[in-house]
């Protein structure tokens, strides 16, 4: 996905050079200087090619090492060429600066002129000299360039390669509004065996009772808390409900208590105290029954999760629901027996499937997209996001020999176990159009766990270049169609989020994908 990102950077570079010598110039110049000006306009040149080269690979599609250099290669080729750029450009500015201080002076002394006097012409543009150093830099890069394509035979562009126009990209968004129990199959029993472990008599004998949902990543912890968080009997029962997705590194007390906070009260929260902290959470949790969901707990010391609860010792009764990959937490944090959650059964598995692919469970499929799609689920391995990301990949699609390619690309055969999900992640990410992937790689620079809102990041894409206008379709409308495709690939999910309702997501397996 690297390439995508210096793909990015090389055409803007490009198109930064080309405005730089695009004003036509009728100065003399020494024969240094006129090589060293057509050095720039060939390394404007060769950016393009190597920006459409970018474009249409990919790191994860290039299995010979060898090749994976060359790319590489060609990455560090796009940088040093912005930085080339960005040399030359901070002359010209300098250059400029340097002349309307001349112009400025030069006119103050001038007489002031009569009615009828001649306009005098205005100067000729002139050429910035390229610096000796950058130019020798240039000639080097390009140079380097020269060995990289000599040495890779395999660096040339067929018709396929040309950008996909936007009146060409079609989003198959599902027919039918966004419900939050379409995408979720097979985990009903999961809810109401939880449910009824939280309101047991076992449950209400600590101040502060703790659950663990335990399983590997993919599986659907978050989906399973979420459908509890928002039963009506747990609403009814707990009168007062958080969210908090930990989702980091390391358990950050102060950051969660924060988090707590926000989510409890629904309010902003940038107190750095932590006994305001505890009074705050105390004011909430002390004469009310609470509910707090803890998602996503990767590594925590036991001292650490003491130092939590001790925020809430104080409290009437509460239930915390923690969702953790590694049984060792999950012991370590309890005060119940963990549940454990189990795989999809073959036929869940194909029914979420059939749901993500063909948009409902009773529509008619050909018999051989059955034989491929059940080939398909099966390698999926009962996980609910493999299932989900492949079959959204396919919403839409007609195309048998499309089937046929996914059900047996060598994704699959990667090592099972938290791979399990990946090889369906890699196909579905394979499969998007080229501008879709530098949206969706965008995301990788925002941390595992960061809640946005859409318009802020269709605004970011915008500002980067990243929406490319080839029809008459608003930038806006443009971004709103990639995000609502991201969506519809379960790429982007809805957060559960007190503190900042309607906002999205990435789960952290497709993060760590980029």
């Amino acid at each position: 996905m690297a390439g995508l990102v210096a793909s990015g950077i090389i055409k803007w570079t490009a198109n930064k050079l080309s405005s730089l010598l695009s004003p036509p110039v009728v100065s003399a110049s020494s024969d240094e200087q006129s090589t060293s000006f057509r050095d720039l306009r060939e390394l404007q040149r060769t950016m393009a090619r190597v920006q459409r080269t970018l474009n249409a690979m990919d790191e994860h599609n290039i299995r010979d090492e060898a090749e994976r250099l060359r790319l590489w290669e060609l990455q560090q080729f796009a940088y040093d060429a912005q930085d080339a750029v960005d040399e030359y450009r901070y002359e010209l500015l300098r250059r400029r600066m340097e002349d309307q201080t001349n112009q400025g002076q030069s006119s103050r002394s001038r007489k002031r002129k009569h009615k009828g006097d001649k306009k005098e012409p205005e100067p000729s543009p002139i050429k910035v000299p390229v610096p000796d150093d950058l130019a020798a830099r240039v000639r080097k890069i390009l140079e380097r360039f020269n060995e990289i394509t000599k040495a890779w035979d395999h660096f040339r562009l067929s018709e396929s390669d040309a950008p996909i126009r936007e009146d060409d990209y079609d989003v198959k968004i599902l027919t039918a509004p966004y419900v939050g129990d379409f995408n979720i199959v097979g985990r009903e029993e999961d809810k109401e065996s939880i449910i009824e472990q939280l309101l047991s008599d076992e449950a209400g004998q600590a101040n502060v009772s703790v659950l663990s949902i335990v399983g590997m990543g993919g599986l659907g912890k978050t989906t399973v808390a979420q459908m509890v968080y928002n039963d009506e009997r747990v609403s009814k029962y707990f009168k007062l409900k958080g969210w908090v997705d930990v989702s980091e590194d390391h358990f950050d007390v102060k950051e969660i208590a924060r988090k707590i906070v926000m989510s409890f009260t629904r309010n902003p929260c940038d107190t750095e105290d932590m006994d305001n902290l505890k009074d705050m959470i105390m004011a909430q949790v002390q004469h009310t029954e609470f509910f707090l969901v803890l998602d996503n707990v990767w590594n925590v010391k036991k001292e650490l999760w003491d130092d939590l609860l001790a925020l809430m010792v104080g409290a009437q009764s509460g239930m915390i629901l923690v969702t953790t990959r590694d049984e060792t937490i999950s012991t370590m944090v309890g005060t119940m027996p963990s549940y454990d959650l189990s795989f999809l059964s073959s036929e869940e598995s194909w029914q979420l499937f059939k749901r993500m692919a063909f948009g409902c469970t009773d529509q008619h499929m050909g018999q051989q997209f059955e034989g491929f799609g059940r080939k398909i689920v099966e390698k999926c391995g009962g996980l609910p996001l493999a299932i989900k990301v492949i079959g959204s990949s396919l919403h839409g699609e007609t195309n048998e020999e499309t089937w046929k390619d996914v059900s047996e690309d060598d994704q699959w055969k990667l090592p099972v176990g938290e791979d399990r999900v990946l090889p369906a992640l890699k196909l579905s990410y394979d499969r998007m159009p080229t501008q879709l992937k530098r949206c969706f790689v965008f995301l990788s620079l925002l941390p595992k766990g960061y809640y946005f809102w859409k318009e802020d990041l269709i605004n970011l894409w915008m500002c980067l270049g990243l929406l490319k206008q080839y029809s008459t379709r608003r930038h806006e409308n443009i971004g709103t169609m990639y995000f609502d495709d991201l969506i519809q690939r379960t790429m982007v999910q809805r957060a559960e989020s007190g503190e900042k309702p309607e906002c999205f997501v990435t789960h952290d397996l497709i993060h760590d994908l980029m």
